[in-house]
C-alpha cells in the first residue's frame, strides 16, 4: 500500500494553473455526497477538488453528472480515508460502479479555461447505450486522467470518451480492459483534441487489452499526439487507430494491429505482453515489455503505476500501466516517505 497526503496525489494530475489551495474542497463518503458535491461544484464560482473516500459509489437514478460553463477547474481524486486526511495511491481503492444499467460519470466543462482531471479511480460495470460513455470527460481547457481503470463495461460507443477542443488531453498509467461492444462502432478509449499545442494529446504508459468486439484506442483530431510506452493487445478490433490531421509520434509501444496516419513509429514491439492471467493485466517477470519503455518521452511517465507503486523501479520503465515490482518489495511493506 502506498500512502500519500492529498496534495502529493493531486499535484500529479491537476492541469489547472490555479492554486489548489484556493479551491473549494469536498470530502465525499458515498454516492449521495458525490452527487451533491458535483451539483454544488457546477456553479460555486471556484476551482473545485472532490476527494472520494475508499469504497464503491453506485449512482441511484441518474448518473454522476457535472455540467458547467464556469471558467474553473474540477479535480476528482479517489483513495482517501475517512475525513480525507490521507490517500492511497492506485486505482483499485475507489470504484464508481454502473451496476449494469448506467454510464456512471459524465463531466462537461464548456468554458475555454475550464480543465478536468481525475485520478485513483475505477469505473466499471456499466451498460451504456448511445453516446453515453461510462467515462465521459470534456474540458475545454484540458483533460487529465492518471491511475484510472475502465473495465467490464458494455457499450455501443466508447467505454471512455476523453476530449478537449482548446486544451491538452493527457492520459497516463491507466487501464482500459475487458469492455464489450453491443454495437457496431465501439472502442475502449477515444481521445480527441484539436488544440494547437505540441503535443495536444499525451497517451503514455497505458494498457488497452482484451476488449471484445471493439477497437482498442482511437486517437483523433487536428492536435498533435505523442503515444508512448503503451501495451495494446488482444482487442476485438484494431489495437490502435489514428485519424485526423494532427501528427502522431509513436515511441516504444506494443501492439498487434494499427491503422491510420503516423508521423513516426519508433521501437515498436509486436509481442504477447504476457499478462499475469485473465483479468489480471500486470506483467509477468519474463515479459518482453519489462524495462522496454522510454523514460524520457514527451509528456512524462508519471510517478506511480496503476496499482500505486513506483512508476520506475529499474533502469527503464515497463511498457503498459503496471510496473513489474522489485522482488525485494513484493510484500508491499517497504517504508514510504513521511513528507
Amino acid at each position: 500500500m502506498k500512502f500519500a497526503s492529498y496534495l502529493s496525489i493531486a499535484a500529479a494530475v491537476a492541469l489547472s494553473a490555479a492554486s489548489l489551495a484556493d479551491a473549494a474542497t469536498f470530502c465525499v463518503k458515498d454516492a449521495l455526497a458525490l452527487k451533491i458535491a458535483l451539483t454544488n461544484a457546477q456553479a460555486n464560482g471556484e476551482d473545485d477538488v472532490i476527494q472520494m473516500q475508499t469504497g464503491t459509489f453506485t449512482p441511484s437514478g441518474a448518473s454522476f453528472v457535472y455540467q458547467s460553463s464556469e471558467a474553473h477547474s474540477l479535480t476528482i481524486v479517489g483513495g482517501f480515508n475517512v475525513g480525507c486526511a490521507l490517500g492511497l495511491i492506485g486505482a483499485d481503492y475507489t470504484k464508481i460502479d454502473g451496476a449494469g444499467v448506467k454510464a456512471p460519470l459524465s463531466i462537461d466543462a464548456t468554458a475555454a479555461e475550464a480543465s478536468v482531471s481525475i485520478s485513483n479511480l475505477t469505473l466499471q460495470n456499466a451498460v451504456s447505450v448511445g453516446a453515453a460513455a461510462p467515462l465521459h470527460l470534456a474540458g475545454m481547457g484540458g483533460v487529465g486522467v492518471e491511475n484510472v481503470i475502465v473495465r467490464a463495461n458494455q457499450v455501443d460507443g466508447f467505454a471512455a470518451d476523453l476530449s478537449s477542443s482548446n486544451g491538452s488531453v493527457q492520459i497516463r498509467n491507466s487501464v482500459f480492459v475487458d469492455n464489450t461492444a453491443i454495437g457496431d462502432l465501439a472502442g475502449a478509449v477515444g481521445v480527441f483534441s484539436s488544440a494547437g499545442l505540441d503535443p495536444a494529446i499525451v497517451f503514455n504508459n497505458n494498457t488497452i487489452a482484451a476488449n471484445v468486439g471493439m477497437v482498442g484506442a482511437l486517437v483523433a483530431g487536428s492536435g498533435n499526439a505523442t503515444i508512448s510506452n503503451n501495451a495494446l493487445w488482444n482487442n476485438g478490433g484494431t489495437d490502435l487507430v489514428s485519424i485526423g490531421s494532427g501528427l502522431r509520434d509513436l515511441t516504444n509501444n506494443d501492439y498487434s494491429t494499427r491503422s491510420g496516419n503516423t508521423n513516426t513509429d519508433i521501437n515498436a514491439l509486436h509481442v504477447d505482453p504476457l499478462f499475469m492471467a485473465a483479468g489480471d493485466f500486470r506483467l509477468r517477470a519474463n515479459s518482453l515489455l519489462r524495462d522496454a519503455g522510454d523514460n524520457g518521452v514527451i509528456g512524462g511517465i508519471g510517478m506511480w503505476d496503476a496499482s500505486g507503486q513506483a512508476r520506475l523501479i529499474s533502469t527503464s520503465v515497463d511498457i503498459g500501466a503496471y510496473e513489474v515490482p522489485d522482488v525485494i518489495f513484493q510484500d508491499d511493506f517497504e517504508q514510504q516517505p513521511t513528507e
